[in-house]
């Protein structure tokens, strides 16, 4: 370390100890005294091997426990170069490092914003295998900047503002950097003679022509403080994107189907057509992106001076939407037949309030889901393998409370096609109990009397499409017989509070 470090130096660091500080003190459940566990996103570009520096020289004044996460995106020369240079990086400064590897994609498939999906979802396995209490990241203020204008070009902004923010509890997410000015980074980085590769993901990127033409062209020509002023727009959107998608969730979360039309008549336009946006997501996945909210505003309209039930309202995206008598708003295409409607949509938007994806589970391999009082639950796979009897036989079943430990066994060669997904229940779900019987999943739910808290925390299994599991609750027909002649798939959950 320098014996004197610049002004712009010392202020990288100290937005790093700074942010490590404040997001430890909410972390539930740390002990005193117990060491932060980190887990860092590493690459081979500048901010990365600062914010690594930074924290090998905070280890000991803030009893920190690093280990490493990187990913190999693949199909290109860089992305082994740049395996091998944080590899290299990690055995200097004694870290240790989980690398994920990627099969090639079609370009036009290998997007951005496919990329940090991979590495958020990879990120959070690492976390939960390492019993780590946050993820790091390395963006900084120019990156959001890159980021926030890109969403402003691509015009992706027009229903949900999602820029990058300093800390995401719910992910467990803290970019420390995000605060320092990129010339500080670079100040840094110099000062301390830290090697770096530029990155090499950018080649044919829209980010490449934002960070080398478009905001050059911006500092020269309109602002030199462009950088800093995208940023802290970007960082203030967020902040009330946050509050309104919360405040729409509270509302619809408080409130029942005969309400629904009163309660968007009583609501500023801002959050009704967020609350509308949550009920067609809910009930449309993917396809509800297709809904702009002016198209959502004006549906809001007609709602609030619908005079008769059993009124559908053309929607100018290809999407219809159902008022009922008793209030319940059923969306569907425009094409889809009416006999096919969704149920009437849930009310506790689990993906959103817990900020949790699908999560691909290995076989063997395990699944941890964490949540914010510190509770947590998991599921794993393991193959139960046939006996020298040439029978594969399922562990003795354990009592005590079902939901602590349950597990399912499934004959390997009579699963669906597809890979093994953890993931939160969605409206419609249905599963197979039998040969030619289907349970819808919320009425197996309630017919346990499981409370709102409880339901929220507890995933399903599917492979492929078909829904295999409900841990405690319920297998679908191709659970296998106590003593099977082939190989067996065992899952089993735990819940820990």
């Amino acid at each position: 370390m320098p014996t004197t470090e610049s002004q712009a130096a010392k202020r990288v660091r100290e937005a790093v100890r700074t942010a490590l500080e404040r997001a430890q003190a909410d972390i539930p459940g740390r002990k005193r005294g117990e060491p932060l566990k980190l887990i860092v996103a590493i690459s081979s570009d500048e901010s990365s091997h600062v914010l690594v520096h930074i924290l090998h020289t905070l280890t000991e004044e803030l009893q920190l426990e690093v280990a490493g996460a990187h990913v190999n995106h693949g199909g290109t020369a860089f992305a082994n170069i740049e395996e091998r240079f944080v590899l290299n990086l990690t055995e200097q400064y004694d870290i240790p490092l989980a690398i994920h590897k990627v099969l090639p994609r079609p370009s036009a498939q290998d997007t951005v914003s496919f990329r940090w999906q991979v590495r958020r979802r990879f990120l959070e396995q690492v976390r939960n295998e390492h019993g780590a209490h946050l993820c790091l990241t390395a963006q900084n203020s120019q990156n959001r900047a890159e980021d926030f204008l890109q969403t402003l070009l691509a015009s992706a902004a027009s229903n949900e503002v999602q820029t990058l923010v300093a800390y995401d509890p719910r992910q467990k997410l803290l970019r420390p950097l995000l605060t320092a000015p990129h010339s500080a980074v670079q100040a840094y980085s110099t000062e301390h003679h830290l090697k770096f590769i530029p990155e090499g993901n950018l080649d044919d990127s829209p980010r490449k022509t934002i960070r080398t033409r478009l905001l050059p062209f911006l500092e020269r020509e309109c602002s030199p403080r462009i950088i800093t002023n995208l940023s802290s727009i970007a960082e203030r959107l967020a902040s009330d994107e946050e509050y309104l998608w919360s405040e729409a969730i509270d509302r619809l979360d408080s409130t029942d189907d005969a309400s629904l039309p009163s309660l968007i008549a009583s609501l500023s336009p801002p959050l009704q057509w967020r609350v509308l946006m949550l009920i067609a997501e809910e009930q449309l996945g993917a396809t509800s992106a297709r809904l702009h909210h002016q198209t959502l505003l004006r549906l809001a309209e007609k709602l609030c001076s619908a005079e008769q039930p059993h009124e559908d309202f053309v929607l100018d995206s290809g999407v219809l939407c159902h008022l009922e008598s008793n209030g319940t708003l059923r969306f569907r295409l425009q094409n889809a037949a009416s006999t096919s409607a969704p149920e009437a949509p849930r009310r506790n938007a689990i993906a959103r309030r817990n900020g949790l994806l699908p999560s691909l589970l290995e076989v063997p391999g395990v699944v941890v889901r964490s949540y914010d009082d510190g509770s947590a639950i998991s599921i794993e796979a393991r193959v139960v393998p046939v006996g020298q009897d040439g029978v594969a036989r399922p562990a003795t079943a354990t009592g005590g409370n079902p939901f602590s430990m349950a597990r399912a066994y499934f004959a390997m060669n009579k699963l669906p096609p597809g890979a093994l997904v953890v993931r939160e229940r969605r409206p419609g779900d249905r599963l197979q109990v039998s040969a030619h019987g289907v349970e819808r999943v919320k009425r197996l739910l309630d017919e346990r009397g499981l409370t709102p808290l409880l339901t929220e925390r507890l995933p399903l299994v599917e492979a492929g499409e078909s829904i295999l599991w409900i841990p405690g609750i319920a297998s679908s027909a191709t659970a296998a017989p106590q003593d099977a002649q082939s190989p067996l798939l065992e899952l089993s959950y735990r819940r820990r509070e």
